[in-house]
């Protein structure tokens, strides 16, 4: 019927997916615009040109164009990252042609990979810059292995996937490491307020309710109220060493 037969159709596609990689577009593209790059390839540039493909093949190209739309329109994607995403289209369309599962399997590793790297993306805006500069390099690479290494061997995406979930979870132990930290300073900064404060109201009683020569109240709120500030900080108010010197500075 003048169809273009599939292995023309995969020969055809990894030639754009080469060409593609090499003229380096960086911003985003729609899924129609691709869809669209496909037709005048095969028509020699003529867009307005009878569909080449057979029913399948235009079904499968519709299916993959809108399964990336729906990526490239969701706003919670940063665009640089959607615009590497964007760049998988024609690799995706290979797998869905050269793999009769990709469709059937929702855990294919291909479509897997797709929906990993959506869902990193997805608010890595609320980040630290580092974390976002960590996950674009990601992505790029990613996306560069497969534009310059994918031709008909599927297992490259499940190898990326594992790759790309041990950097997820590595970045996860790290990012927990860093709230942790952050947590634990913004704890220690609040028992020290605690401590300071407390030493405060407990020298200020005795030195209001009491007639103090001016050399032993500058003793005390110098020297002995650093003394009894590190009591508290170390075993807080019911310590011994804090109760101790409390009773020290009574006497």
């Amino acid at each position: 019927e003048g169809k273009v037969q599939v292995k023309t159709f995969i020969d055809s596609l990894s030639h754009i997916q080469t060409e593609r990689f090499h003229s380096q577009h960086n911003g985003i593209e729609s899924a129609d615009s691709i869809k669209n790059y496909i037709s005048k390839s095969f028509n020699n540039g003529e867009a307005s040109a009878p569909s080449p493909y057979s029913q399948i093949q235009n079904d499968t190209i519709d299916i993959i164009s809108m399964l990336f739309e729906f990526i490239l329109g969701d706003f919670n994607i940063p665009d640089n990252i959607k615009a590497l995403i964007g760049r998988l289209q024609i690799p995706v369309l290979k797998v869905a042609v050269i793999d009769s599962t990709f469709f059937s399997r929702p855990n294919h590793p291909a479509r897997a990979l797709i929906n990993e790297l959506a869902g990193a993306a997805i608010g890595v805006q609320s980040s630290s810059l580092a974390s976002q500069d960590q996950l674009l390099q990601k992505t790029e690479s990613i996306v560069n292995k497969i534009l310059t290494e994918f031709t008909d061997n599927v297992s490259i995406f499940e190898e990326l996937l594992d790759d790309l979930r041990e950097f997820q979870k590595i970045e996860k132990q790290r990012a927990d490491a860093i709230e942790k930290k952050t947590r634990d300073a913004e704890e220690s900064k609040v028992k020290v307020e605690n401590s300071k404060a407390t030493v405060r109201k407990e020298i200020d009683i005795r030195l209001q309710n009491n007639h103090v020569p001016n050399v032993i109240a500058e003793m005390i709120s110098d020297a002995w109220s650093k003394y009894l500030f590190i009591c508290h900080l170390k075993s807080g108010d019911e310590g011994e060493a804090f109760t101790d010197g409390l009773q020290t500075l009574d006497k």
